[in-house]
């Protein structure tokens, strides 16, 4: 929904660039610090191999991609990039994956539906 109202303020305010880059399967943030400590500790485990396993990628991995989304210029405001197969890799633009992205109609539902909650 995010992703969507950003591309229709991409519209709204062609003179402000608005890039969504999604970070990717990143380990080593600290999204798992508030879970009780057994699920914790498994699901720890479980990225650390899923990072062994070129599954996901290091922090700096997912840090470096929002930098890129905002000093590269060749990242187009309005569109909305991640990985183009899985949670690590590339990022593409998930347009030319999830056609639905590009859909205007979509786009401004997402903007209104955010605009009727912060009222």
């Amino acid at each position: 929904m995010g992703a969507l109202w950003m591309s229709a303020l991409a519209r709204q305010y062609p003179q402000i660039r608005f890039v969504t880059m999604s970070p990717g399967g990143t380990n080593g943030t600290e999204g798992l610090n508030d879970l009780p400590p057994v699920k914790r500790f498994v699901l720890r485990g479980m990225f650390r191999l899923m990072l062994l396993l070129g599954k996901m990628h290091r922090l700096e991995t997912g840090a470096k991609r929002y930098v890129d989304g905002l000093l590269d210029k060749s990242y187009k405001s309005g569109v909305i990039y991640a990985s183009k197969v899985g949670v690590t890799g590339p990022v593409v633009d998930q347009s030319t994956i999830f056609a639905d992205l590009k859909n205007v109609a979509f786009q401004n539902n997402a903007n209104e539906a955010i605009h009727r909650f912060i009222k």
